[in-house]
């Protein structure tokens, strides 16, 4: 039987979403037999639902240790190791070379073309990836684009009717740092706008809790509800007319429900991939929450929900391929046969 050994990170300053995207490739390689392993570095997931799936938290150097060991040990034939994290030194053509050298199939969940590879797959589901310049191998399969997003089985049934009313999704990930959810929901409030309702998300790592819940209860002047850690996106997101995120997943989901889609950027990956999601007319980016002036992103706010609430942002048909999960995991699977 085949392996996975799948090593990435979840915790307060990189979020959640390279866990979540591996646990649902996981479970589709599941689906083909193979046994599958976590190995979680410098990782915080006692909230999070790691699906039963055999887990090793340890410290970034043990982990790229072991990865550096692989070549002297016993060979690694029936082993593909997956790796969604951005720390520089795993991404090193010298390790990857170790872990060929091993016998083990390599695949890279890559957003930069800044590196050199010489593994067996390279992914990016963002659609600005086709712009980039990966430099590979002559062998790498290089997957890149919506065609091979990697989408939760749950947002793949039809939805329930929409209510929408004036209803606004807001998520901004998995631990969301700098609290971009609570300056959105004061900017909202300063808007002449009636009934507007607000549908609040935040993730397993959200640090700001206390602090956002005072203010709903005792400041707010909209109605509103707070999920925390929800496995109900599919509906929330079908009860919205307008949504504001980081972009990431939450916006190929958004894109299946045809819901416009502000995004308020903060790390300099974020801010690059949203203008360009701006360019193609895929969603609207306010602004950098790290660049703009509070000003100019509460204008670009109050703009955005006005043209949602008014239909003026409609959106076109889905750009996600609903099935990119199964394209991917069919591509590991082809590592493996002679």
């Amino acid at each position: 039987m085949f392996k996975a050994v799948f090593i990435t990170q979840g915790n307060e300053t990189v979020g959640t979403g390279h866990l979540k995207r591996c646990l649902i490739l996981a479970g589709e390689l599941k689906s083909h037999n193979f046994n599958i392993e976590f190995m979680l570095p410098d990782s915080e997931v006692s909230n999070i639902d790691l699906k039963g799936f055999e887990t090793r938290l340890i410290n970034f150097e043990n982990c790229l240790a072991w990865l550096k060991g692989l070549a002297n040990g016993e060979k690694a034939t029936e082993v593909v190791i997956i790796i969604d994290c951005d720390r520089p030194e795993l991404h090193e053509h010298d390790l990857q070379l170790r872990i060929k050298s091993s016998g083990a199939k390599l695949m890279y969940f890559s957003f930069s073309d800044e590196h050199y590879y010489c593994a067996d797959i390279i992914l990016n589901q963002n659609p600005l990836s086709k712009k980039l310049e990966y430099h590979t191998s002559e062998k790498t399969k290089k997957l890149l684009g919506l065609d091979y997003a990697i989408i939760n089985s749950s947002f793949l049934t039809n939805p329930p009717p929409k209510d929408t009313g004036n209803s606004i999704f807001v998520s901004f990930g998995g631990s969301d740092e700098p609290d971009r959810t609570l300056f959105l929901l004061k900017a909202v409030s300063k808007l002449a706008i009636d009934k507007i309702h607000m549908i609040v998300v935040t993730g397993a790592l959200y640090k700001h809790r206390e602090k956002l819940e005072h203010y709903l209860k005792n400041e707010f002047p909209h109605s509103w509800e707070l999920h925390v850690n929800t496995n109900k996106m599919p509906e929330l997101m079908s009860r919205s007319k307008a949504a504001f995120t980081s972009g990431g997943t939450t916006a190929w989901e958004l894109d299946l429900f045809g819901v416009p889609n502000g995004i308020i950027s903060y790390s300099p990956r974020e801010v690059r991939s949203s203008r360009y999601l701006h360019e193609i007319d895929f969603a609207t980016h306010i602004g950098s929450f790290h660049n703009n002036s509070l000003s100019n992103l509460e204008s670009g706010i109050k703009q955005f929900i006005k043209a949602a609430l008014n239909g003026e942002k409609s959106h076109k048909p889905p750009m996600v391929n609903i099935h990119g999960k199964e394209l991917v995991a069919s591509e590991i699977v082809k590592l493996f046969k002679p």
